[in-house]
Parts: structure tokens; C-alpha cells; sequence
């Protein structure tokens, strides 16, 4: 299995922003990004960080752990400030962490 990751809000201006990232590869994208993996099913405040360790933003994660999400994988739910340049900047940060952006359907 491949770890994808996918805005899930729509995409524009609003409060808020979520992306969801589901794979084998997110118990390590936590611990590079956020220094340790949340407790299950819990939303928890983190800076979210970039593999330089700068702070991208101030995010609540909430992580799922495998078969126990809506994916059967595990599970990262990040809820972003949603300055459409912040989410980019996020999903960037994914990629460069060699997590693509899903396919439709995926």
C-alpha cells in the first residue's frame, strides 16, 4: 500500500482547512513532522513542521490507527489555518516528503 494524501475541504478561502494523509507512511510523517504520533481518536494541537524544522502551522491532528479508520489504514486528519497558500504549502511539505497527492477514487 502507498501512503496518499488529499485536501479534503474545498478548495478556496475559509477558517479552516482539512487534509487527510492515510497509508503506512503516516506513523513516520508524524514523528518527522510533529515529533510523536497522537493518541488514537484524539484531536490533538501540534506545530506542524517541515523536515527543516520550520513551522509551517498550528494544526490539530487527529490520528486513526489502522483497521480502526475510515480507510482501513492508518489515518492522519489535519486541520489547518485555511489560507489557501498555508494548504499548498502543507500538501507541498507532503510531496517533498515523498507522499503524493491521491488519485480520484483513491
Amino acid at each position: 500500500m502507498t501512503t496518499v494524501c488529499a485536501p479534503a475541504t474545498a478548495p478556496g478561502r475559509g477558517a479552516l482547512a482539512v487534509v487527510r494523509v492515510t497509508g503506512p507512511g503516516v506513523p513516520d510523517l508524524l514523528g518527522s513532522r510533529i515529533g510523536r504520533i497522537p493518541s488514537h481518536r484524539r484531536a490533538t494541537l501540534v506545530d506542524w513542521k517541515d523536515a527543516a524544522g520550520k513551522l509551517l502551522d498550528q494544526a490539530v491532528a487527529t490520528y486513526f490507527q489502522g483497521p480502526a479508520s475510515y480507510t482501513g489504514e492508518d489515518l492522519l486528519e489535519l486541520s489547518l489555518h485555511g489560507n489557501p497558500l498555508l494548504v499548498r504549502s502543507i500538501l507541498e511539505d507532503l510531496h517533498a516528503a515523498g507522499i503524493p497527492v491521491a488519485s480520484p477514487g483513491e
